[in-house]
């Protein structure tokens, strides 16, 4: 039985200096569908009417920093008015888009929803790292639930909710271990 091919590729080119991690990330869309991707993660609506971008969200699961783009898992024991969408890149079919994050070291846990374990004093740990991306295949009448969001430098597009369960995953390994303030 032939294993299904995935509709997206994603590579991650990963540089580490003592202060910055920069990723350049390339994601090819290997199907005949558009895709969009969650990497443009905001902050809340903010009280100057524009949403605040953010980077990356980093949490350690099993012992592996995860590095992540994506829609976010509400915690459990986490009560939220809205689940937090991040806004998303179109990918259209046969084609790639890249991009570069940089990320200030060592790491500090963050997700959209302020929980993360208090920092301590110590020195950082190195942990073995993974880049994680969330997408999924649009259908023909995905482009008509797009919105436009105000953001400082114009507008960005996504929606206003999304099932979780809906988002699929695609996970990079990164060459190096990272520090990790825990």
């Amino acid at each position: 039985m032939a294993e299904e091919a995935l509709p997206i590729s994603v590579t991650v080119l990963d540089h580490i200096d003592p202060k910055e991690l920069r990723l350049i990330v390339d994601a090819k869309n290997n199907s005949d569908r558009p895709i969009f991707l969650f990497n443009i993660l905001h902050k809340q609506f903010g009280e100057d009417g524009f949403y605040g971008l953010d980077n990356v969200y980093s949490e350690i699961s099993s012992g592996i920093l995860h590095i992540s783009q994506k829609l976010f898992p509400i915690p459990a024991l986490r009560s939220v008015e809205r689940p937090n969408v991040p806004f998303v890149t179109v990918v259209e079919a046969g084609t790639n888009y890249s991009w570069e994050i940089r990320v200030d070291l060592p790491i500090h846990l963050h997700n959209p929803y302020g929980v993360q374990p208090a920092e301590s004093s110590r020195s950082p740990a190195m942990y073995r790292a993974v880049f994680q991306l969330g997408y999924f295949l649009g259908v023909e009448a995905t482009r008509k639930l797009l919105k436009e969001f105000p953001v400082r430098s114009g507008h960005s597009i996504g929606f206003d909710v999304f099932p979780e369960g809906s988002q699929r995953m695609i996970s990079v390994d990164l060459k190096d271990a990272l520090p990790v303030i825990v």
